[in-house]
């Protein structure tokens, strides 16, 4: 939130976005480390301390995606995630005993293969025919949005307990880490919204809050152009 305030830190990440992209790859290779070496997870003090910086992590990664949207924008979208994943986790856990996702974990990832299959398609779409965008992405947005809340209704049914598969009560940092990128995942893909239509922020208050022109919200932004400095979108 902060970074998205402070004009010198939205101009920082902005220049050097490959800092965001090294601390996630660190992020994810962590994150799986900690998956698999079980061993890891269970140190005390060591636990909280890797789990710690995964987040953290992850944290500035993402801002090299805040400093391109305004915090109006940028707080709306996190609510929205936010609502969503805490809705779907309490739909999961009081979902009843025969409807046990845990069980009928192949039903789960079949329905997760079919939203991908959906995307992966509608994806070529939105980066090759003009003409579809944004509809294009919404339809990728809403089957990977689906598809992570199934996964969030079953994370909340094995970390509640009373399934047929169950998460250990040790395990709670590897509980956290799934639900925070379960959160992550659904909020990073809000950012397409915030940069190119702001649906919240308007117009005249860009227009009075900075004198940079990187931030902009002219048709021949870098930052915010779909198509960036190319014709190719006016082709059609």
């Amino acid at each position: 939130m902060v970074v998205a305030l402070i004009e010198d830190a939205r101009k920082t990440f902005s220049e050097l976005y490959y800092i965001c992209l090294v601390t996630f790859a660190l992020a994810i290779l962590i994150f799986a480390i900690f998956i698999f070496v079980e061993k890891l997870r269970f140190i005390k003090c060591v636990n909280f301390l890797v789990a710690l910086i995964i987040v953290e992590l992850q944290i500035i990664s993402t801002f090299a995606l805040v400093v391109l949207s305004w915090w109006a924008d940028f707080l709306t979208f996190f609510a929205v995630a936010l609502i969503l994943v805490v809705l779907f986790l309490i739909i999961g856990v009081f979902l009843p005993a025969k409807m046990d996702l845990t069980l009928d974990i192949a039903i789960l990832f079949i329905m997760a293969f079919i939203f991908l299959i959906i995307a992966s398609f509608v994806l070529l779409f939105q980066l090759l025919v003009a003409r579809t965008v944004p509809y294009a992405y919404l339809v990728v947005e809403i089957a990977v949005t689906l598809t992570i809340l199934l996964f969030v209704m079953y994370h909340g049914q094995t970390i509640n307990g009373n399934r047929f598969a169950e998460m250990r009560l040790n395990d709670f940092f590897l509980a956290s880490l799934i639900l925070f990128h379960d959160f992550l995942i659904i909020f990073w893909l809000t950012f397409y919204w915030q940069t190119n239509y702001r649906p919240i922020t308007p117009d005249s208050w860009i227009e009075t809050s900075t004198t940079n022109s990187t931030y902009s919200n002219s048709s021949d932004d870098k930052y915010r152009n779909l198509y960036g400095n190319s014709d190719w979108g006016k082709r059609y």
